[in-house]
């Protein structure tokens, strides 16, 4: 599936997320932040409008491997005035659970919780009788 939101995880040292600009930007900074909070990776992202991916190795600022787990992606955007961009993001991962918590339905997302509501695609290259049980899945949480 493909859903709104800025965490995913670092699997085996690969990690991907995609982002909008609504218009293109003169400067663009992708974050990427440890489950704490903590920096562990900067660099200039694409600046082109419209749909950006940014796939991360795992390596961080120093050149060490972070380890798996999960982390979050902030892009940062600014237009040739310096006035900030508001950037939108997505993540693609395969859907290995549905989790309650506190009466809520996430979707589990390779260790990430995603609300249902959050979802914009589904994809998959199983069988159709497993298109089809996710489809009827994600109509029944979504209320679609």
């Amino acid at each position: 599936v493909t859903a709104n939101g800025n965490t995913t995880s670092l699997n085996n040292g690969q990690a991907s997320w995609q982002y909008q600009l609504p218009t293109a930007a003169q400067n663009v900074t992708l974050t990427v932040t440890d489950a704490n909070g903590n920096q562990v990776f900067t660099q200039a992202g694409t600046t082109n409008q419209g749909s950006n991916s940014f796939s991360w190795n795992g390596l961080n600022s120093s050149g060490l491997q972070a380890p798996d787990g999960i982390y979050t992606l902030t892009v940062g955007a600014t237009d040739a005035n310096g006035n900030p961009i508001t950037a939108t993001t997505q993540v693609t991962g395969q859907v290995t659970g549905i989790e309650t918590d506190s009466g809520q339905q996430f979707l589990d997302i390779g260790g990430s919780k995603v609300e249902p509501s959050a979802v914009i695609s589904v994809n998959s290259s199983t069988s159709s009788s497993t298109n089809s049980a996710l489809d009827s899945l994600v109509n029944a949480l979504t209320g679609g």
